[in-house]
């Protein structure tokens, strides 16, 4: 075993000196690579390819490697100049594959968090740039002619051979027009992981790529079919024009684009590029001063071999990936529908390159994610079907970097406020729609304050005009500040992207500013006008406003950038986002869904960092509250119908969530200070110092400014108020307090009414909000755990609850600079270990992963110790990922969550959770804290497929749903007869036609609601089609 293993480490060690050879590895990175990936193999257990970690291995050090350049000693450039795709083609490792293994490479390494974000930036720029480069497949073929019907099969030849110099043909042109934009999109950071603006980028090239091909009169290359041609474009006197025409707008509406978008990317960006291409001598036009003319014949073949010079400079010092290969990976398709390569049509010369390309894996398609060697010697039968099966592997595995890169996972609170997604978008549309639906609420609006508004300043007592520009204007400059040193590109285009995404976010801020006003000024008892004295608020609107702007054109300037760059705390910021999606109803989908993974990012650990404003509201609670802990528990702060005492899978309609009538809490109770809430104002009921027992209750009252005329009219006489219990029945006894009873001759009234139980009161307050979400958010993931973990008992899940809620009331301290989820996943383990059935951290981490919100920091860097200095840093940020000169980061010990839980959290939890054993003493029998509510779209056994049609499915259990008032048509996959699909399908073309009826079972969705308004059916016609379902639903049956 042992000359096993050794022969096994000389084995990669040849292959490591030779890849050190092929790519003229420097000294200096070559040891350094060398000795990580032994240091790492000693630690760790690398499965697989040992080749494909020593890659990554390779990879960093290559990165991390500054040599300064030849000719100028004293210029150092980034990188050694390594190529990565020959650095992955040496280690016969696809793209895809290196992304996957590079993200655990670093977790391995405790790479600093600067280079984590190169990796992510890498992997987004290459999910961007493979759904650009299916968008320009289409539109270059409605532009130009096709490059496949084009293409003659002797042009396919070895890459490697010499070739001579040819004209400007489809296929040539269809590889130099992407070059040419590759080479665009990487001069401009700001673009390369932009989806939006890449895209327009791309119709920019194709727009200036179009205009040479008609200057030059290239017929041979235009697609006759394009609307865009002049209109005697066929004419045999055509004569073309020096200024071609402008087919911005022809791409847009024929390619999902926004027209302003594309004209200002070409007007700001393209043009100036080109420009300088041209100026540089890189590109070759027909006058100095001309930008057209770069596909004459004596000038498109040093143009095409200057631009990959300068594009291959530019990948050799970022150390960017190479994004010609989807080029490779198009000429390797398209020429893919051959019958097989013994087929005697296909041509013999063509089926040997196919398999010098695939055999020999050199060419870049491979390198995107296609394993290499698919046809052997004797398969070549085999050759179509193997290709096929290759090319749906490879779909998958770019699909799912697109999935993840470009369409993040639906948090699992919030989505009540989504919509039905479409089918039928796509990620450039889904990128673009946000885009425009933001365009299109702010049509007609100025980056400054409306009439209206500028009416609610002057009926405020004092006219906050001033204030808030001040401090819209200071906040704007810190971000144009930040947002220009963020980036590598030049000043002047850092500018102009600062000062375009500002005066949209102040178009925005100040229609937001004037609806939320609005709607305050419809709830009753609450001064609309606090809110735009309160400085907080202003800020934390103005920065969400420019957070939904940055997200809807996407760039690496992810949240929280926006809360550092404006200085504003997470504990402040989460309070608008609940307001703003609330007042702004016509917000896309894509950019809801991402200010609810906000919310969520909030509430689960950036909120409980040790310089959040939370730990002082905690701390003031403490002496403001007459409950016995500062920190609320589930039901001191839920709304009435917000908890569940019993299984709702036994009777789900009595638990429904009706929470409809409860009113929103005012914008000025979210920012207020917890000193000025009702729990203060309920303890100076009691200035005689004494307590309220058990039997007696406080009406708590709203606290109003009143006039002086109403203080004259009204007597305020302190009363106690007691609860008597007579016959069975309570009552409430209302007497005038001691000193009041001699100074008042008003008798004493003991009033007997008929009233309900007097329930506990309620903590408010922004403290007490914040409670409420962080509570509904940790059950909604608590029960999605349990679920995965197969751990279906309602009092097990009551169990685990009010373990979890004991830690966070009375050892509040364990969450700061920690994550919502690793007490979660404590508590799970710990009862489950006492209560059963027993599960183990591996098995709870594996079913934490499947949850939209899980990353492997969460339980491989928990916080163990910290000393006495306290420093803001991320609760599941690795402990390397700050800047190594700070001090204050060696305070802190961290290790994964089973060493947290050894170490720390059974420590304090330990002597609670004993109790719920079966061991324990009787006198330690605990009550169960009640659940919270999760929402129907979580529990609802069944999903609606359709707004247009009442049709729902769902798994097929035992459980009996409440009977519907009509009979419903129902198919069981694998057990019921095609006849029942028949029927429902029948049903669903009648509802087409009868668009006016519209029943749902009382059992289905309540969150799922039809948008279209309701539209009342006349009763008999409503009747007659019910008859008629159930007449017909019964024949079949009786076939």
């Amino acid at each position: 075993m042992g000359v096993r293993e050794d022969a096994k480490k000389d084995e990669v060690c040849q292959k490591y000196l030779e890849i050190c050879v092929d790519l003229n590895m420097d000294k200096v990175a070559a040891n350094e690579a060398w000795s990580n990936y032994k240091l790492i193999r000693q630690n760790y257990s690398l499965e697989g390819d040992q080749l494909h970690w020593l890659a990554c291995a390779f990879y960093v050090a290559c990165r991390k490697a500054t040599p300064s350049t030849v000719g100028q000693p004293d210029t150092l450039v980034e990188g050694n100049l390594v190529s990565l795709t020959r650095l992955l083609r040496s280690c016969n490792l696809s793209l895809i594959q290196f992304f996957s293994k590079a993200k655990k490479w670093a977790d391995m390494t405790n790479l600093d968090q600067d280079f984590q974000k190169k990796i992510d930036r890498l992997e987004r720029n290459f999910a961007v740039s493979m759904v650009i480069f299916k968008k320009y497949q289409p539109i270059f073929t409605d532009l130009f002619l096709d490059p496949a019907a084009n293409e003659s099969a002797s042009s396919v030849t070895n890459p490697h051979k010499k070739q001579k110099l040819m004209l400007c043909t489809p296929s040539r042109l269809f590889d130099f027009c992407w070059t040419l934009f590759v080479t665009a999109k990487g001069e401009f950071p700001e673009v390369s992981d932009d989806l939006v603006n890449s895209y327009h980028l791309l119709l920019a090239c194709c727009d200036y790529v179009f205009g040479n091909a008609l200057v030059a009169d290239r017929k041979d290359l235009l697609n006759p079919k394009f609307p865009g041609l002049p209109s005697n474009f066929l004419d045999k006197g055509f004569v073309p024009p020096k200024d071609p025409p402008c087919i911005i707008h022809h791409l847009c509406l024929r390619h999902e684009g926004l027209v302003i978008e594309a004209k200002s990317i070409k007007e700001y960006f393209w043009q100036k590029h080109i420009r300088k291409l041209i100026s540089s001598q890189v590109l070759k036009s027909n006058l100095s001063t001309s930008d057209y003319g770069i596909l004459e014949k004596e000038n498109f073949d040093t143009n095409f071999k200057q631009l990959n010079n300068k594009y291959e400079s530019y990948v050799l010092s970022v150390g960017d990936f190479d994004e010609r290969i989807f080029l490779e990976t198009y000429k390797h398709v398209r020429y893919s529908p051959v019958k097989s390569c013994a087929d005697s049509k296909a041509p013999p010369k063509l089926a040997r390159v196919l398999r010098i390309h695939i055999d020999q894996g050199d060419n870049r398609a491979s390198e995107i994610g296609t394993p290499s060697k698919l046809v052997g010697p004797n398969e070549e039968q085999n050759f179509q079907e193997k290709l096929k099966a290759k090319k749906r592997e490879l779909d998958l595995q770019q699909n799912e970097i697109v999935s993840k890169q470009l369409h993040p996972a639906t948090p699992l609170t919030g989505r009540k406020y989504l919509k039905i997604k479409d089918s039928t978008i796509t990620p450039v549309s889904s990128a673009t729609q946000s885009a425009a639906r933001l365009q299109a609420i702010l049509v007609g609006r100025h980056p400054a304050p409306s009439e209206a508004l500028l009416e609610i300043y002057n009926s405020c007592e004092k006219n906050p005009k001033d204030d808030i520009e001040n401090e819209v204007e200071r906040l704007s400059a810190l971000f144009s500040q930040k947002y220009k040193w963020s980036t590598d590109s030049s000043s002047q285009n850092r500018i102009d992207f600062a000062a375009k995404r500002l005066e949209t976010a102040k178009t925005l801020f100040y229609k937001l500013l004037q609806n939320i006003i609005l709607s305050e000024q419809k709830k009753a008892s609450y001064d609309h006008r606090i809110p735009l004295s309160q400085t907080i608020f202003i800020q934390t609107l103005f920065a969400c406003c420019l957070e939904i702007v940055i997200y809807s054109y996407p760039s690496q300037r992810t949240f929280p950038w926006i809360l550092d760059t404006l200085e504003i705390k997470p504990y402040h910021f989460y309070k608008v986002i609940e307001i703003i999606v609330r007042t702004e109803e016509q917000l896309s989908r894509e950019i809801v869904k991402h200010l609810n993974t906000i919310e969520e990012q909030v509430l689960e650990s950036l909120a409980w960092q040790s310089d959040s404003p939370l730990w002082d509201n905690i701390a003031t609670a403490s002496i403001t509250t007459e409950f016995p802990n500062a920190v609320p528990s589930c039901e001191d702060v839920s709304l009435p119908g917000q908890l569940q005492l019993s299984d709702p899978s036994y009777n789900p309609q009595s638990n429904t969530n009706n929470t409809s009538s409860v009113t929103q809490s005012p914008v000025s109770e979210r920012f207020q200070s917890p000193i000025i809430g009702s729990n203060y104002a309920k303890k100076k009921l009691f200035q005689d110092g004494s307590t309220p027992k058990s039997s007696q209750s406080l009406l708590q009252q709203q606290l109003q400014p009143s006039s002086p005329a109403n203080q004259q009219s009204s007597k305020v006489v302190a009363m106690s108020i007691k609860l008597i219990e007579k016959g069975g029945k309570k009552y409430i006894s209302m007497t005038p307090a001691p000193n009041q009873a001699a100074a008042d001759s008003t008798p004493t009234v003991d009033t007997t009414p008929q009233v309900k139980e007097v329930k506990k009161a309620k903590r408010t307050g922004s403290l007490a909000l914040f409670f409420r979400k962080f509570y509904h958010l940790a059950s909604v993931r608590m029960q999605e755990l349990c679920s995965q973990l197969n751990v279906s008992d309602f009092e097990l899940h009551r169990k685990i609850w009010t373990c979890f809620e004991h830690s966070i009331v009375n050892h509040v301290d364990l969450m700061r600079d920690r994550h919502l989820d690793q007490l979660l996943m404590c508590a799970v383990y710990v009862i489950c270990k006492i209560v059963g059935p027993e599960r183990t951290f591996t098995d709870i981490m594996r079913c934490y992963r499947y949850q939209p919100q899980a990353t492997s920091h969460v339980y491989r860097s928990v916080l163990l110790k910290k000393g006495p200095v306290s420093n803001r840093s991320s609760p599941v940020t690795d402990e390397n990922n700050k800047s190594k000169d700070d001090p204050k980061t060696e305070e802190e010990e961290r290790g994964d969550l089973i060493k947290f839980y050894n170490t720390v959290y059974v420590k304090v939890i330990q002597n609670f959770a004993l109790k719920f054993s079966n061991r324990s003493a009787p006198n330690e029998s605990l009550a169960l804290s009640p659940l919270p509510f999760v929402k129907s779209h979580c529990m609802s056994p069944s999903r609606r497929l359709s707004e247009k049609h009442p049709v729902y499915i769902r798994s097929l259990d035992s459980k009996v749903l409440p009977a519907s008032p009509s009979k419903p048509l129902s198919y069981c996959f694998s057990r019921s007869p095609a006849k029942d699909l028949k029927a429902i399908n029948s049903m669903i073309s009648v509802d087409s036609v009868n668009h006016g009826i519209n029943k749902r079972l009382l059992a289905d969705d309540n969150d799922v609601v039809s948008s279209a308004p309701k539209r009342s059916a006349p009763p008999v016609l409503a009747r007659k089609l019910q008859d008629l379902i159930g007449d017909r639903l019964s024949q079949l049956k009786k076939d």
